[in-house]
């Protein structure tokens, strides 16, 4: 009995420490040279690349037109379906 304790506690904390871990915020960011509202998404355990990847990955359904510059991603006119027709 003490063995499978242990082994359950040993699996939990692996678990739990080699989580990702994702906090978003609102907040005031410089995009284009002047400042909007903007949500700000922060990722621990993933390379950036990666984050880039899936990001792009994901927004391909909504058929924007895609660009980078300056470290960020930037999608525009992008379609939602699921919210209607004028988005």
């Amino acid at each position: 009995m003490k063995k499978i304790f242990t082994l359950i506690l040993a699996v939990t904390i692996g678990l739990a420490a080699s989580a990702q871990k994702i906090k978003v915020k609102q907040s005031s960011e410089n995009i284009g040279g002047a400042s909007h509202n903007a949500l700000s998404v922060t990722l621990t355990g993933i390379s950036p690349s990666d984050a880039e990847d899936a990001f792009r990955s994901f927004m391909k359904k909504y058929d924007g037109k895609r660009s980078s510059k300056d470290g960020a991603i930037f999608i525009d006119h992008a379609t939602i379906k699921e919210m209607g027709n004028n988005t």
